[in-house]
Order: C-alpha cells, then structure tokens, then sequence
C-alpha cells in the first residue's frame, strides 16, 4: 500500500522557513528604512482605485506574460488595445493563466490546507500590499521569489482540468506568449536592469561636464560607478540642491542635474516643474529638454540648466 502523505508542514519545511528568517528581515528593514513604503506622501499620486487595480492585474501579467505589458500607463494600455493583436493574445493568456492557478489553489486548499493557506498569503496579500505602495526594487523580489508559487498553482490547476484539448491550448498559447515575451526582453533596446540607463547617465555627465559646471544628484550611483568607471570630471558634484545652494550656486555657469523619473509621464512633469522652479530661485533655467537614458520608459532622466544671465 502507498504511504499516505503529510498534510502539515514537516522537519524540511521548518528548517527552510528558519533560514528564510534572514531574508525576510531584511526586505522587510529595507522596504521601510530604505525605500520608505509607509512614507504617504511618496504615492499619494497613485492612491486611486484605477491605478491601484491596474498594477494588481500588472503583478499577475507580469507573471503569466512577462514585462512586455505589464507596467503600462492607462494610456498605453488604451493604446494597444487599439493598435496590437499580440496584447490581446498576451491579456487573454493572462487572464486564463490566472483562472488555472485559482482552481488549483481552491483545490490545493481543500486537499491540503496549510500549503493552500502558504500559498494564498505568498501571492494574494503581498499583490494587494504592492498595489498600494509598488517599491520598484521590492516589487523585483516580491516577483522573483513568488513566481514558483504561482507556476507551482497553475500547473496543479492545469493536471485539474478533465478536457485534454482545454489543456492543450492554454499549454500553447502561454509558450507562445512567453517565447515571443522572451525575445523581446533580449532584443529590447531599454535594459530591464536599469544598472544600465545610471551607467550611461552618470557617464554622459562626467564626459560633458566642465570645470565651470556642477554636478547634482544621484549620490549612490554617481559614487558607484565614478569608481567603478574611473570617471574624472573638473566639476563640482553635490548630492543635493540643498547642497548646492548652501555652497553658492553663482559660482557655476551650467548644473546638471541627474534624477530618477516616474513610470507615470505626468508624475515626472509635475516633478519636473518643481525642480525649474527650485532653480530659477538659485539663478538658473532650462538649457535643453530633459533627456532619458534608456528609452523612452527608461525611469533615469537628465535636466541640464544655464546660468540666467538677463
């Protein structure tokens, strides 16, 4: 006879969930001291119900379909639905996917509650929690580490569907949309590893940049790759405005300053009217339109301003 299996958790599962203790602590120290999730005022601009819904969908597209479409503005999102088949084609495996990894999490749950329970608080409340706040960084992990679980829940929910042809095409169509997804991550032009859009923005500054000018911004990564690089420049670096309006601004005749910009176009416009604003109080005004490195939905963007000299 076949030896029944457990249903709880046993000795193997204590021991892994013992050494994820560690990990756990420190996504948790960083999503609070380091990206300041509970720092209201950082996505009060998000907080509507829409949006909100959009990057839940968002999470779960990401999963099934890949990245191609799953961090769109609704914007975009109205634009491809108009202009391509293949979002389509990428929406429904999406949404069938999803249905697959719930009847194989009601299913799991039924025959084994504790790992249905496991699997219902990895995926289900952390979408929620992300929906609201979305930490770039920590939404990257969340995905990476809850993914297995997710495949785990669909491939369970596809052995739970009885018609073979049903089986079939779901199988099908979710290769289909992961292959091109796949060919279109590595022919991309912008680096889903942003690492790449800083190291070309800090290294266009320190090229261009001349001793009359100032530097100001990004202090971890113009420290990382100024040293990764052996990046010299004549000009003055400053982390902050602050710093550079405590040392005297007058003093320069060009500032660049390098930022982060927003996935929402119009979060990086607003943003962006406030720092001329900023700057036209030490002197200075737009020289050039500000430019991204990256592509168009790169999220590193320069602003360059020019000294007022009427």
């Amino acid at each position: 006879t076949r030896k029944k299996l457990p249903t709880g958790f046993g000795n193997a599962q204590r021991v892994m969930l013992i050494f994820a203790v560690p990990s756990l602590c420190l996504i948790g120290y960083q999503a609070v001291f380091g990206e300041h999730m509970f720092d209201l005022s950082r996505v009060r601009e998000y907080f509507a119900w829409p949006l909100i819904l959009k990057k839940i969908v968002g999470i779960f597209w990401h999963f099934s379909s890949g990245y191609r479409f799953s961090m769109l503005t609704i914007d975009r999102v109205f634009f491809y639905l108009k202009s391509s088949p293949f979002f389509w084609v990428s929406a429904v495996n999406t949404l069938a996917v999803l249905l697959v990894a719930l009847k194989g999490f009601f299913g799991l749950r039924r025959e084994k509650f504790e790992w249905g329970l496991l699997f219902g608080i990895t995926l289900f409340f952390p979408v929620v929690f992300l929906g609201i706040f979305y930490p770039i960084r920590l939404d990257a992990r969340y995905l990476s580490f809850a993914a297995p679980f997710f495949f785990i829940l669909a491939a369970d929910g596809l052995r739970r569907i009885s018609a073979r042809s049903v089986r079939a095409v779901v199988l099908a169509v979710l290769i289909f949309v992961s292959l091109e997804g796949s060919q279109y991550a590595i022919s991309a032009v912008t680096d889903p590893a942003h690492k790449e859009d800083y190291r070309g923005l800090v290294s266009y500054v320190y090229a261009n940049a001349a001793a009359s000018d100032a530097i100001c911004g990004l202090e971890q990564q113009a420290s990382y790759y100024r040293k990764r690089l052996g990046l010299q420049t004549p000009a003055d670096y400053f982390a902050r405005i602050d710093d550079l309006a405590a040392a005297g601004p007058s003093a320069y005749r060009v500032v660049w300053l390098m930022d982060g910009a927003n996935m929402h176009p119009e979060v990086t416009r607003q943003a962006y009217r406030q720092i001329i604003e900023i700057m036209k109080k030490l002197g200075f005004e737009p020289a050039a339109e500000p430019r991204k490195f990256g592509g168009e939905e790169a999220l590193t963007v320069l602003y360059k301003f020019r000294e007022i000299t009427a």
